[in-house]
């Protein structure tokens, strides 16, 4: 079988797309590393500018590539219609999962104070804070090249290319070989373990989650590159503005609980905003967008 022309069955495509970005990213990756540490050596613009090329090569070109192929040979598009709905009803998918997110993490934090008591990770936590403490060097980064540089992988490189690949292609290839429901629940899943954080799996499978419904219910993907986006963009703005935030692990919870139940006092009345609004576009279970 020819290497970039997978079977057409979503569920094999989904599998070839999966193990296309693990080898385009790693290759990708591996071709960059030795040319930018010559170019660099071992300092943030190295790393923030090897995090773009993997990126580029896990996510953005396999999407790309599943896509483009599926035009040129007249198959159907992963994007179909979207029902018409409101821009307050959009918008509040949009807002919901940022929103979330506050929660999400403060009940990571917990769950990653309830494993550490664990000997058999204590190899794991240490892999996590080695990333944690590389991640916030860059945060850290003097140049102000570098620090643009950094903001832009970690804010609209990661929102939209990660979009673009689990809840724009993955998610509409799973829904055609299993239905809406098990497509989201696998999306949830891939994008969890993709990050590789077991201190953050309630955060990552919370937000994968949210994301992929806020898809799955709008048909409109700017909707959760626009949700990760702002996640995204809000947790940079308070990790380089507050003087003692960290990133990644920290000696107490992450938000006050003021802020959690505000936040959360504000998605309950967002979800009863957005169930009401459903009621009244049924076309919304007629045309999902998983499924063509």
């Amino acid at each position: 079988m020819n290497p970039l022309n997978p079977p057409v069955k979503p569920a094999l495509e989904a599998l070839w797309t999966l193990l296309l970005a693990f080898a385009l990213g790693s290759t990708v990756a591996a071709l960059a590393m030795e040319p930018l540490t010559s170019l660099y050596g071992d300092t943030p613009r190295r790393d923030w500018m090897l995090q773009l090329f993997a990126a580029v090569g896990f996510f953005i070109l396999p999407a790309a590539w599943i896509r483009t192929r599926r035009q040129i040979q007249g198959l159907p598009q992963l994007t179909p219609p979207a029902p018409a709905l409101p821009w307050s009803v959009l918008l509040a998918w949009a807002a919901v999962p940022p929103l979330a997110a506050f929660g999400l993490e403060q009940i990571s934090w917990y769950w990653r104070e309830g494993l550490s008591a664990w000997p058999e990770l204590a190899d794991w936590w240490t892999a996590e804070a080695e990333q944690a403490t590389r991640i916030q060097t860059l945060l850290e980064a003097p140049l102000l090249v570098d620090q643009w540089g950094v903001a832009l992988v970690l804010v609209p490189l990661a929102a939209l290319g990660e979009e673009f690949f689990f809840r724009g292609t993955l998610l509409p290839l799973w829904g055609q070989a299993y239905g809406k429901r098990m497509a989201l629940l696998l999306s949830t899943l891939l994008f969890a373990a993709a990050h590789l954080s077991l201190s953050q799996l309630p955060f990552l499978l919370g937000a994968g989650f949210l994301l992929g419904l806020a898809y799955v219910q709008t048909g409109q993907l700017w909707v959760p590159m626009a949700a990760h986006f702002a996640h995204n963009g809000l947790t940079l703005l308070v990790a380089k503005l507050s003087p003692t935030a960290e990133y990644g692990f920290a000696d107490q919870p992450p938000h006050s609980a003021a802020l959690i139940v505000g936040t959360a006092l504000l998605c309950a009345a967002l979800g009863i905003f957005l169930y009401r609004a459903h009621r009244l576009h049924p076309t919304l279970d007629a045309q999902p967008p998983t499924v063509e």
